[in-house]
């Protein structure tokens, strides 16, 4: 409430860096307070979306920019009241081009004036939505499609072909990649025989210490929720004998197993950082891909999807 704590913090922050040179940090840093501003209200929707995106240089290799531009775009049109979901899922399904959808965006007075963003914009509001009941997700795909053939801005044409990557791989429901992976005496564990059971996924590698330290948090995590779920490490790699140490001080009592040879595992699973986390359904299809970490609201997307899976069950 006391806003003038957030004005100083940006302050301080900005005079603490200005003689930085770094590009790369200086937008990360901008958009970073910029982040701050919004989520305190300092600064209301409309200034930021003038005073950061609108007809400005689209940033696609800063991660903090993208991470603010989807979180912004998420919770702008709730609040802006620019178009209503009754108009947006017609939209959306139209067996035409985007036009509809761009019409609605154009009713947004700064958003009219950049047609990049906007783009972006439409993008976003078709991946948000590709799981809406009311959706046809293959006007969803068509749609990107016509943005990757017809964009005038080329990373736009990527963005859009990732999109039906990431949209069309690893969904909720979809059956989980099965692997048959060695632990350290090389017995063998394949997700197949833990059906029946929720399964959490943890990703490790060798050089990574929090690696460590989340392994102690989903532990806690496990006993504070009835041993819900069962766990499973898998190390990148061959050279286990320093985490299964780890493991056998700790008390952890999970297998700890080695991708070995079946180095593509990660690719299917999309693995891009360390650690990693992804719940699997009793019935071996994907509850959730790439989870939160452990100290970052893992234990309330797990308590979220296991209720969800089993009132679903339940019901049938």
């Amino acid at each position: 409430r006391n806003k003038s704590i957030v004005s100083n913090f940006v302050a301080e922050t900005n005079s603490k860096f200005e003689s930085n040179n770094s590009v790369f940090v200086k937008n990360y840093i901008d958009y970073s307070l910029a982040s701050l501003l919004w989520l305190s209200k300092k600064e209301n929707n409309q200034k930021i979306l003038n005073k950061y995106f609108i007809n400005k240089p689209v940033l696609y290799s800063n991660i903090q920019y993208t991470d603010f531009f989807k979180e912004f775009f998420k919770d702008y049109f709730n609040s802006e009241n620019t178009f209503r979901y009754e108009e947006l899922i017609p939209a959306i399904n139209s067996n035409e081009s985007l036009e509809m959808l761009d019409n609605l965006l154009k009713r947004d007075s700064l958003l009219v004036t950049d047609a990049r963003v906007r783009e972006i914009v439409q993008m976003l509001l078709l991946s948000r939505n590709y799981h809406d009941r009311y959706v046809e997700k293959e006007r969803v795909i068509s749609k990107y499609l016509e943005i990757a053939d017809k964009s005038e801005y080329p990373e736009n044409r990527d963005i859009a072909l990732n999109f039906i990557t990431k949209l069309e791989t690893l969904q909720s429901g979809t059956i989980a990649p099965d692997f048959a992976l060695a632990d350290i005496v090389d017995s063998i564990v394949s997700l197949g025989s833990l059906k029946g059971k929720f399964v959490l996924l943890n990703f490790i590698n060798n050089n990574c210490k929090i690696c460590e330290f989340h392994l102690q948090l989903i532990k806690d995590i496990r006993a504070q929720n009835d041993n819900s779920f069962e766990i499973i490490t898998i190390l990148a790699g061959n050279e286990i004998a320093g985490v299964y140490e780890f493991a056998k001080n700790n008390g952890f009592d999970w297998p700890i197993l080695k991708t070995g040879k079946d180095i593509l595992l990660l690719e299917k699973y999309n693995i891009r950082a360390f650690p990693s986390y992804i719940l699997i359904n009793p019935d071996g299809t994907l509850a959730y891909a790439h989870l939160p970490m452990p100290d970052e609201n893992l234990e309330l997307y797990l308590q979220r999807f296991i209720d969800r899976y089993n009132q679903s069950n339940n019901n049938n």
